[in-house]
């Protein structure tokens, strides 16, 4: 899973239920580190946390990554810490 993918959905973790909001968000699988925790806080970005599972493996997801999901649904961030995230966060959010 890369950015420019569309979320993949996890009907036993119902990840596409904070969709609704049609706002940027970050989700994790797993336990995120504390850099994606500061980094999100810092940006007013809400972090939606779910169980790491065998559903979430087999959807292509990697464990405790992190992805910036777009209103839209799509990934348009995903990495392992929050590196890259500010900048692209900041990027997106300019162009608005």
């Amino acid at each position: 899973m890369r950015g420019g993918d569309r979320l993949p959905w996890i009907e036993s973790l119902d990840n596409h239920a904070p969709l609704r909001a049609l706002d940027w968000q970050a989700h994790v699988y797993g336990s995120p580190s504390p850099d994606v925790t500061d980094a999100a806080a810092a940006r007013g970005l809400p972090v939606h946390i779910f169980d790491w599972t065998a559903d979430a493996r087999a959807a292509g997801l990697a464990r405790d990554a992190l992805y910036l999901v777009r209103p839209d649904g799509y990934v348009a961030f995903a990495a392992r810490t929050a590196r890259g995230l500010w900048a692209t966060l900041d990027e997106v959010r300019g162009a608005r």
